[in-house]
């Protein structure tokens, strides 16, 4: 499914992903602004999604989690390997993301816009450059480190001027 696919599609909530499909463009699923839930079928060889999150198959990655999906937190699943760039984006309800250790690839700007984020729960060895990009509460946010991370790149969290508090966790 190509770029504007679904152009001023406003009232999907729901996407029911067919066997038969093997890419969608992130800025179609991004056009849809009432999606709450993706759906795959098990017989995708491509894509499969996590309790209504689209995620790619064979590099075990989110690809996009709903900009409608209502929750207030997500643990990302033990499955994933991966968050894609601006996979998550503008979601206005999301307030706490856990990335586990698992987790040991973050494309740039995997969360954008998330600007209700006040918590991120980060334990992976995972080399990235910039995780977050105008996201975290305007009253600030924190970042939790766990015992797993073990490198932080030049300007990892640099001029975010959302964060507030920053924590290392040394429980296993």
């Amino acid at each position: 499914v190509y770029d504007c696919a679904f152009d001023n599609c406003e009232l999907i909530s729901f996407l029911n992903v067919p066997a038969s499909l093997h890419n969608i463009s992130l800025t179609t699923l991004k056009m849809l602004t009432s999606l709450q839930s993706i759906e795959v079928s098990s017989n995708n060889l491509s894509l499969f999604s996590i309790d209504g999150v689209l995620c790619n198959r064979s590099t075990s990655r989110i690809i996009y989690y709903p900009l409608k999906k209502n929750d207030d937190a997500y643990v990302v699943p033990n499955e994933i390997k991966g968050i894609c760039a601006e996979s998550f984006d503008s979601n206005p309800y999301l307030n706490i993301l856990t990335l586990g250790s698992n987790v040991n690839y973050l494309e740039s700007n995997s969360v954008i816009n998330c600007t209700n984020l006040t918590t991120l729960n980060y334990d992976s060895s995972a080399v990235v450059s910039s995780v977050l990009k105008n996201s975290g509460s305007s009253l600030g946010y924190s970042v939790i480190f766990g015992p797993n991370v073990v490198y932080f790149p030049d300007y990892f969290l640099s001029n975010d001027l959302h964060l507030k508090h920053i924590s290392f966790s040394s429980n296993p």
